[in-house]
């Protein structure tokens, strides 16, 4: 992971990486759950998803578990995945309203007026043991893709960009410039207000889905915790690694999210740890005006990747 606060005066963004037991049948294994998250208004909601994703995401399993007798996460099915890319929206739901009541209980009379406008988006991964499978969810604009011999096999909410050649898979950003979000927003009873700092919910936000906003009035039926997710599986025989990368949008302060694919390519086409990581820092110096230059992003920016071993 590779991060920088740039020219803002905190680091409003965290990350997790976390193992996660699924279940307590004898083929349970510890699955992992890559999470980077982008705070605004304040690092509070981005600080407290990254370190309770992993509870509630485990909480959420046991409970989907309990549900469902024929889960087989040794070799799981679609539906299997199914209910891991379920369980992890619902998660994402749970958190909203956490930290909603966290911050309600350390302010006095309880009122959620006066909360300002703190958030974060949220873009996770969780990998299974086997190497071949992966469900992601994202919330907002910070963004994961998957490079290389990756297939997917479903999507819920917003299509995912695929490359011409299918080897990068992008989650779409919720943005307050999407059409399909200003129906949603209006729809709700929310605008979309466009001015100098561009498209902001209510004429304030620049994300039109996070967490952070369960029963925040104005707020809580426009800016949703409902995650879009993906079910991913690998190809055998490419004999080459796979790469999964998660990133918040400082990370395309000059190529744009129109450029993310491309960038994400050129991390997928290294083959060593060594080079992802070096590539990695170049990536955020360029974001940041060129060599070297990674502390003068006007942006703080959060880059996580992973390589993963060929499937044989």
């Amino acid at each position: 992971v590779i991060r920088t606060q740039g020219r803002r005066m905190a680091m409003e963004e965290y990350y997790c990486h976390s193992r996660v037991v699924f279940g307590t049948s004898p083929s349970a294994r510890s699955w992992r759950l890559l999470g980077v998250f982008d705070g605004h208004g304040g690092p509070d909601c981005a600080k407290y998803a990254a370190r309770f994703l992993p509870h509630e995401l485990r909480r959420c399993l046991r409970n989907a578990e309990a549900h469902h007798d024929t889960l087989n996460m040794k070799v799981p099915s679609t539906e299997d995945l199914r209910v891991v890319a379920q369980a992890l929206q619902a998660a994402l739901q749970s958190l909203n309203e956490l930290f909603v009541k966290f911050k309600k209980e350390r302010i006095p009379g309880g009122s959620t007026r006066g909360f300002g406008y703190a958030g974060s988006t949220a873009a996770a991964v969780v990998l299974c043991p086997d190497g071949r499978h992966a469900v992601v969810g994202n919330l907002g604009d910070s963004r994961v893709a998957l490079v290389g011999d990756w297939r997917v096999v479903e999507s819920v909410g917003a299509a995912p960009q695929v490359s011409e050649d299918g080897s990068v898979v992008v989650t779409h950003p919720h943005s307050p410039a999407d059409p399909a979000e200003i129906e949603r927003i209006e729809a709700a009873g929310g605008f979309v207000e466009l001015g100098h700092r561009g498209h902001r919910v209510n004429g304030a936000l620049g994300v039109s889905r996070a967490l952070g906003y369960h029963g925040v009035k104005g707020f809580d039926k426009v800016v949703i915790a409902i995650a879009d997710y993906i079910i991913a599986e690998r190809k055998s025989g490419s004999g080459r690694p796979a790469l999964v990368a998660l990133a918040t949008d400082g990370v395309f302060e000059t190529v744009g999210h129109g450029g993310a694919a491309e960038l994400f390519a050129r991390l997928g086409a290294v083959g060593t740890a060594e080079d992802l990581s070096a590539l990695m820092r170049a990536e955020l110096d360029q974001a940041g005006g060129g060599l070297g230059r990674m502390g003068e992003n006007v942006d703080n920016a959060t880059l996580l990747a992973c390589l993963l071993p060929p499937v044989r």
